[in-house]
């Protein structure tokens, strides 16, 4: 393993670091990215369980991240941290 990452602190870290790392995996950007290694993470994602507080909102971001891969497969957003928190308040917080 080359690094950890903790992202999980709030429902939307959590949501966004998984969106994050979900899109890159389905759109194929990541360096020397294996397809059967690919479907393996893209599952561990999705069938994340843990007892940790934001675990409902890792598996959201990860499906989400995926969606957003297929629909635009230039990531145009996936640094624009403003667009994936505003994102994320609509589609989960917008009464």
């Amino acid at each position: 393993m080359a690094s950890e990452t903790y992202f999980f602190d709030s429902p939307l870290e959590a949501w966004r670091g998984a969106f994050r790392e979900c899109a890159k995996l389905k759109a194929g950007v990541i360096k020397n990215q294996r397809n059967e290694e690919t479907v393996h993470r893209l599952d561990q994602w999705i069938k994340f369980r843990s007892p940790l507080a934001n675990e409902k909102w890792i598996r959201r971001g990860a499906e989400d991240g995926m969606k957003y891969a297929q629909e635009s497969p230039t990531l145009d957003w996936i640094n624009d941290f403003e667009k994936l928190d505003s994102f994320f308040e609509k589609a989960y917080f917008n009464d």
